[in-house]
């Protein structure tokens, strides 16, 4: 609910603040000053990382401090999710074009949801999370993988996914351009909690003697 109720002020503000529509002129300025990839690793890591871990301390959520090595792989893990994403959209831009017509927008939510998220972003956060689970140890993780726990991981990470940004895919890209940043910043935001979560959900196997 939060995430729609910020959807709606997003549109809100964009038709009645004087200046919104030249939003995506001064993000594109301000991403080419200090560099593409900087400006994409950089949000992700503030939305993906920071917003969640300030939330579950907020909400007396947070059981464990964040160690160095899961911050480090944190940082790994959304900075290549981050610039997948940013070739995605930049390739789906090019490929179906930017306006909110229904036959881009399809086009555009089919590829996010049935390529990418299966092919790549969560078969990448299954692994992750599992390496994580493993106590860092990848003899663990592929004792792991042998034993079938990757498909544990996946699927439910894969159907949340679809439950989750299926909806929020259809309302970006239906949404103005200039407001695609901001609402996909505010999806990845809850899904940076979403992910840790439901990535972490089975129990790491023990190493043999």
């Amino acid at each position: 609910m939060l995430i729609q109720i910020c959807f709606v002020a997003f549109v809100v503000i964009f038709y009645t603040v004087p200046g919104m529509q030249n939003l995506p002129e001064r993000v594109q300025e301000f991403r080419a000053k200090i560099g593409p990839q900087v400006f994409v690793v950089g949000t992700i890591w503030f939305v993906s990382i920071l917003i969640p871990e300030l939330a579950k301390r907020l909400t007396g959520t947070q059981t464990q401090r964040m160690t160095w090595r899961d911050l480090l792989l944190r940082l790994v893990y959304f900075a290549v999710i981050g610039l997948s994403v940013d070739y995605l959209y930049t390739w789906m831009g090019h490929a179906y074009g930017n306006g909110p017509h229904l036959d881009s927008v399809a086009k555009k939510v089919a590829t996010d949801m049935f390529l990418y998220s299966p092919l790549v972003s969560m078969p990448l956060a299954a692994i992750t999370f599992l390496y994580r689970d493993t106590g860092f140890s990848w003899a663990l993780t592929k004792q792991a993988l042998r034993q079938g726990e990757f498909w544990k991981r996946f699927m439910p990470l894969l159907v949340t996914c679809w439950m989750y940004f299926g909806p929020v895919t259809m309302a970006m890209y239906s949404l103005p351009v200039a407001l695609n940043f901001p609402v996909a910043m505010t999806a990845n935001a809850a899904w940076g909690i979403i992910v840790l979560s439901v990535g972490a959900h089975a129990t790491a196997p023990k190493e043999e003697i």
